[in-house]
């Protein structure tokens, strides 16, 4: 795969894990519907933001081992939490509303779902990774790149503001 499509899609993925999980949990759920997260959902919400803010360093940095690694561990992680976060629920939660449901489905178990899908494209980044891949010094950031950085900072201000 050429490298300019490889930071292309990875500029498209930190920005549809911003805009769609983040973005909409605070825009949409927290300021137009009221809904306040548990801390369990501000930790995947967290946890989301680092798996992004990981993916504009490799934006920025090349595909460094140690930062695919560390997202796979966040991510690991945040599947952890996910389960946790379903288990808790999931007996008791028929239709009783611990959460806002989209699409017929509550957002701690989007996570766990989204969770998912980042780890298993952090591995097949990993598969795309060649020898020698990575590079020594920073590149310089297209236009999509630094759209999505730009976005990911307006997300996590949205954050920072419901939280206080």
């Amino acid at each position: 795969m050429r490298r300019d499509l490889l930071y292309t899609l990875l500029a498209l993925a930190v920005l549809v894990l911003t805009i769609v999980p983040i973005g909409t949990a605070v825009f949409v759920l927290g300021f137009m519907y009221g809904d306040s997260p548990c801390v369990m959902c501000w930790e995947q919400r967290i946890g989301m933001a680092i798996i992004a803010l990981i993916g504009l360093f490799i934006l920025r940095y090349g595909p460094q081992p140690k930062y695919i690694g560390l997202s796979v561990l966040v991510g690991a992680f945040g599947l952890f939490m996910g389960l946790r976060h379903v288990g808790m629920h999931a007996a008791r939660d028929v239709g009783q509303g611990f959460s806002i449901a989209i699409l017929g489905v509550h957002t701690y178990t989007w996570a766990l779902f989204i969770y998912w899908v980042c780890v298993v494209t952090m591995g097949v980044l990993l598969m795309l990774l060649k020898e020698g891949e990575p590079l020594a010094t920073p590149r310089r950031l297209r236009a999509l790149e630094s759209v999505a950085g730009v976005v990911f900072l307006v997300v996590l201000a949205g954050n920072a503001v419901q939280a206080f």
